[in-house]
C-alpha cells in the first residue's frame, strides 16, 4: 500500500512546479512585454470629446487617425525596435507598412473611439503575436469598453483611466466576463475596426 502511494506521490511536486512555472511565465509575459512603458506612454485623452459625441451613430475614428510616418518611426525607435526592409533601415524605406515591423502596430493606449489622442504619449508599438495578450485582444477590449460606455454601464473617464493604468488588468476586469468571446479574441483573431 505505501509503495503504491509513493509511486503516485513522487511526480506531484514536479507537476505542481511545472504548473506554477507556466503561470508565472504568462503573468510576467503579460505584464512585461504587452504593456507600454508608463513613462513613454502614460496615455492622453481629448478634453473635447464627450460620451455623446463618441457614441453617436455617425462617429468614426478614421478622420481622427493622423499618425505620421515620422511619428511611427520615433515611437519604434524610442522602444528600441529596429525596423528593416530589404536590408535598409526604416529611414531609407518609403513604406512603413511593408517593413519588418508588420508584426507590430502603433497602437493608441486609450483608443480614439474612447477619446484618446494621436500624441506620442498615447502611442506605443504593440505586438500582434504576443501570447496570451496582443493587439487583437486589445482591439476586442476597446470595442467592448466602447459598448459599455455607450450603454451607460461604465463612465468614459473610468474606461480611460482603466486603460491608462493597465490594459491587461482592464481586460481581465471588463472583457474576460464575456466567456467565449474572451477566448475567441485572446488567441489572435482580428477585430474589425470602428
Amino acid at each position: 500500500m505505501s509503495k503504491l502511494f509513493w509511486q503516485w506521490f513522487r511526480p506531484l511536486p514536479f507537476v505542481f512546479g511545472l504548473a506554477f512555472g507556466y503561470c508565472l511565465y504568462w503573468t510576467v509575459h503579460a505584464h512585461g512585454a504587452d504593456l507600454p512603458d508608463k513613462i513613454k506612454t502614460p496615455g492622453v485623452v481629448s478634453a473635447y470629446l464627450a460620451t455623446q459625441q463618441l457614441c453617436a451613430k455617425d462617429f468614426r475614428t478614421k478622420p481622427l487617425r493622423n499618425v505620421s510616418r515620422d511619428k511611427k518611426k520615433f515611437i519604434f525607435t524610442s522602444y528600441g525596435i529596429n525596423c528593416i526592409m530589404g536590408g535598409k533601415p526604416i529611414e531609407k524605406t518609403d513604406d512603413l507598412s511593408l517593413a519588418a515591423c508588420k508584426t507590430f502596430e502603433i497602437d493608441h493606449l486609450v483608443p480614439l473611439a474612447l477619446g484618446g489622442q494621436n500624441s506620442v504619449k498615447n502611442l506605443w508599438p504593440q505586438s500582434y503575436s504576443g501570447r496570451p495578450y496582443n493587439a487583437h485582444v486589445k482591439d476586442a477590449l476597446e470595442n467592448h469598453m466602447r459598448a459599455l460606455v455607450c450603454k451607460g454601464r461604465i463612465r468614459l473617464a473610468d474606461a480611460q483611466a482603466c486603460l491608462m493604468d493597465n490594459w491587461v488588468d482592464c481586460f481581465n476586469k471588463y472583457h474576460a466576463m464575456k466567456g467565449k468571446l474572451h477566448l475567441r479574441f485572446r488567441f489572435g483573431q482580428k477585430v474589425p475596426p470602428l
